[in-house]
């Protein structure tokens, strides 16, 4: 849209059509362009550097209701990771609060960076048990990999 910013195109997008999915795809990882990007309204942000496979994959997670956050958003390092106050994670807390307990247990490992095999000698479980809750937490949380939970998790657990 001439004469904006990309935070104004996906407002302006929105109020148009409130239902409209917006997805970023940008050069730039750095965590405030991405929080910008959600706190307007995106509902994905694909850095370039995604491999082709996570890209599509983060597409059909976005297409079927879900929500794509890249890692870089929640990484420290040079930058700090900003906060995504209400932007995407209200629906976060929520999703966590409708875990199993079992559940939240296997999230709150895979933040611990644990293996499946750890996690199962941990809880006393099959490493194939642990792998169904592990699909079950990714399904509720909507993303695509395990990474992707550890680092929520790590967030998350203080």
């Amino acid at each position: 849209m001439p004469g904006m910013q990309g935070p104004e195109c996906i407002e302006k997008a929105k109020q148009a059509f409130p239902e409209l999915r917006v997805v970023v795809v940008s050069a730039l990882e750095d965590p405030n362009d991405i929080q910008q990007a959600f706190h307007h309204g995106a509902t994905g942000y694909l850095p370039k550097t995604l491999e082709g496979e996570v890209m599509m994959n983060a597409l059909r997670l976005i297409l079927a209701g879900g929500t794509y956050l890249p890692p870089a958003a929640l990484k420290k390092g040079k930058k700090t990771a900003a906060p995504f106050n209400g932007c995407v994670p209200d629906a976060l807390g929520k999703t966590l609060g409708k875990l199993t307990p079992r559940q939240q247990e296997v999230f709150a490992k895979l933040g611990e960076g644990k293996s499946n095999r750890q996690i199962a000698d941990e809880l006393g479980l099959s490493v194939s048990t642990i792998k169904i809750y592990v699909t079950g937490v990714l399904k509720a949380l909507q993303i695509s990999n395990r990474t992707q939970a550890g680092i929520l998790a790590s967030k998350k657990t203080p």
